[in-house]
């Protein structure tokens, strides 16, 4: 998957801070500045480690999945770990 661009990570920040910061109580002392190395340190790990989490995925999932299907998996698990799905 490609690397997202600046504008994209700041895209990311601004509806996070409205969802996760202030709908669920998390810190109110973090700004949209504060986010964005948040956000790039996230997305430099997720380039590191996408080969070794793709090269982990089972059969016959990883053989008949693309990258966005492997993508939302890892999504969707994160998600529900973080409450955000019942």
């Amino acid at each position: 998957m490609a690397i997202l661009t600046r504008l994209e990570r700041k895209k990311i920040a601004s509806p996070w801070v409205r969802k996760i910061i202030t709908g669920l109580g998390q810190s109110k002392n973090l700004s949209l500045s504060d986010l964005e190395p948040a956000i790039q340190y996230t997305e430099d790990w997720i380039a590191a480690n996408q080969a070794s989490y793709v090269a982990g995925l089972p059969q016959p999932f990883k053989a008949n999945t693309d990258a966005s299907a492997k993508v939302l998996l890892f999504a969707y698990t994160l998600m529900k770990r973080a409450g955000l799905l019942s």
